[in-house]
C-alpha cells in the first residue's frame, strides 16, 4: 500500500509537470514562465520554496525537545521574508532580470556578476545535498524496502525530468499540486497528534519547563532572523520567481502571504511534535 502510494505520489506530479511544459515555447517561458505568474500561482511556489523538506525536520525536531518554545523558529520567515517583502520584492520586479547575479553584473562589472554567479551556484549545490537527503528520510518510509540510493535517485530523477523539460513552467505548477496537499495535510497531522495525546495546553507547559528554552536561546533565533532577513535578498531561488511575477503589485503581495503561511504550516509539524 505505502509503494502504491509513494508511486501515485510521483507520477501525480510527473503528470502535472509534463502537463504544463507543452506551454514553453522559448527561454522567457522556460526561465521565467513567461513573467505571467499570478497571485495564487506566485504565493504557492514561494511558500512550497521555503516550506522544504529540510528545515521541517530540523524544525520539527525542535518541538519534540523544547515544546512550545520551538515556536520561535518559524518567526525566521515571518521576519525575515516579511524585510523581504517590504524592501526588495517590487524591486527585484522591477529589475526583471533573468536571475540576481544579473544585478551585480550590472552594477558592478562582468567580473563581480562572473563571481556572484560562481558563489550562488555553490551554496545551491550544498543545499542541494541536504534537501535531497532530508526528502529521502521524509519518503524512506512509504518503501522501507527499498535501498534509501535509489528514493533518492528516483527522486532526484522526476525533479530533473520535470525541470529540464519545462522549466519554471513545470515547477510552479507542481509547486501549487504540493500547496493544495500541504495546507490540508500538514494541520491534519497536528490535528491527530493532539487529539491522541489529549493533552491541555497546561500540561504541555508543565512537560516542557522554561529551562528547555536553553537549546534555543534567543541570540540563536536573532541570528537566524538577520541572516534570513539578509541572505533572502541575493536568493537566487526566490528572485525567478518574482523575476516570474504579473508586476510588482503581485511581486510585494505574494511574499507577504507566503511569509505569514509558511509561518503558521511550520508551526504546526512543531506544536504536533511537542504534543
Amino acid at each position: 500500500m505505502e509503494l502504491t502510494i509513494f508511486i501515485l505520489i510521483l507520477l501525480g506530479f510527473i503528470f502535472v509537470g509534463l502537463r504544463e511544459s507543452k506551454k514553453v515555447s522559448d527561454d522567457s517561458s522556460y526561465l521565467l514562465a513567461n513573467r505571467k505568474t499570478g497571485l495564487f500561482a506566485l504565493v504557492a511556489t514561494l511558500v512550497m520554496t521555503e516550506f522544504n523538506t529540510s528545515t521541517l525536520l530540523g524544525f520539527s525536531s525542535a518541538g519534540y525537545s523544547t515544546g512550545i518554545w520551538g515556536l520561535t523558529l518559524p518567526f525566521v520567515f515571518l521576519i525575515g521574508l516579511g524585510f523581504y517583502t517590504f524592501t526588495v520584492s517590487k524591486k527585484w520586479k522591477k529589475l526583471n532580470g533573468m536571475s540576481v547575479a544579473e544585478l551585480f553584473a550590472l552594477r558592478y562589472g562582468n567580473t563581480i556578476g562572473t563571481t556572484a554567479s560562481l558563489f550562488l551556484l555553490l551554496a545551491m549545490i550544498g543545499f542541494s545535498a541536504t534537501y535531497v537527503k532530508s526528502m529521502t528520510l521524509i519518503f524512506q518510509p512509504f518503501v522501507p524496502e527499498i535501498n534509501s540510493y535509489f528514493v533518492s535517485a528516483a527522486l532526484v530523477g522526476v525533479v530533473l525530468f520535470m525541470t529540464l523539460r519545462g522549466g519554471l513552467v513545470s515547477v510552479i505548477s507542481t509547486d501549487v499540486m504540493g500547496f493544495i496537499g500541504t495546507v490540508f495535510v500538514i494541520p491534519m497531522i497536528f490535528y491527530f497528534s493532539y487529539s491522541q495525546t489529549r493533552a491541555g495546553f497546561e500540561e504541555i507547559v508543565k512537560v516542557f519547563p522554561p529551562e528547555t528554552s536553553n537549546a534555543l536561546p534567543i541570540r540563536y533565533i536573532a541570528s537566524l532572523i538577520l541572516l534570513t532577513m539578509f541572505t533572502y535578498i541575493a536568493a537566487p531561488w526566490y528572485g525567478q520567481k518574482i523575476f516570474s511575477a504579473a508586476s510588482e503589485k503581485t511581486a510585494f503581495i505574494a511574499v507577504g502571504i507566503s511569509s505569514i503561511i509558511i509561518f503558521i504550516l511550520y508551526s504546526f509539524p512543531i506544536m504536533a511534535l511537542a504534543y
